[in-house]
């Protein structure tokens, strides 16, 4: 039993290494079953676009690259005023349904 478990994690060890010395993959998306790959050539200024990309979206280079060809676009990343902003306005509407709440349970409201 414990030979078996051991030639089954050799198997899979070597079955990883050749996939990574022949593709450069993560073993992590081996398992997702992406096992293939695509070379490009770009330009310099077209190397710059391509990394800035992600940065902005908050994304690193393959997950942007993935959801672009599930014709998924890729939002920015918020900057840190809109989400305190948010945040305040999260605040302000949880105060007004209280507000809104207690008023409805009391009979103080003149719906006239």
């Amino acid at each position: 039993m414990e030979n078996q478990r051991n030639k089954k994690v050799l198997n899979t060890i070597n079955n990883i290494s050749q996939r990574i010395d022949v593709g450069f993959l993560y073993a992590k998306e081996i398992r997702k079953g992406m096992t293939r790959q695509k070379k490009i050539r770009l330009s310099e200024t077209g190397l710059i676009k391509l990394n800035a990309l992600p940065k902005e979206s908050g994304r690193s280079i393959k997950p942007y690259l993935r959801s672009l060809i599930n014709k998924i676009v890729p939002y920015n990343k918020p900057n840190l005023e809109y989400l305190e902003i948010l945040s305040e306005l999260r605040l302000i509407c949880s105060n007004m349904n209280q507000i809104a709440l207690i008023a409805n349970k009391s009979s103080y409201i003149d719906y006239k």
